[in-house]
């Protein structure tokens, strides 16, 4: 019924707020974590192909 309605309405205003939220943070935060580095690798600026990251070649001792 109605209210079944509006508590998905209200599901999807939350969400929205949330992905607004995180796209406000991630914009004031420019660097890029560690794990997001070792994940996505980084990005080569003549041609927008992703190459490993340089992280993944250190080897501790």
């Amino acid at each position: 019924g109605g209210q079944g309605a509006l508590s998905s309405q209200m599901v999807l205003e939350l969400s929205h707020m949330k992905q607004n939220r995180l796209r406000n943070s991630k914009l004031l935060d420019d660097w890029t974590t560690v794990e997001e580095l070792l994940t996505h690798g980084t990005r080569v600026e003549s041609d927008s192909q992703l190459c490993p990251s340089p992280l993944l070649s250190v080897t501790t001792v």
